[in-house]
């Protein structure tokens, strides 16, 4: 695999609950990939 271009780390967001915020990550990732990112690396 070769690897290039922009790939940051992304912080899965979570609710007040501990319950994981699928809607907020999706208009994260969203939001990075319409600016051009390469790839998303999930921490």
């Amino acid at each position: 695999m070769n690897l290039h271009g922009i790939i940051p780390p992304v912080v899965t967001p979570f609710r007040a609950d501990e319950s994981l915020d699928l809607g907020a990550m999706q208009k994260h990732i969203d939001f990075m990939l319409s600016h051009g990112v390469h790839g998303i690396f999930s921490v």
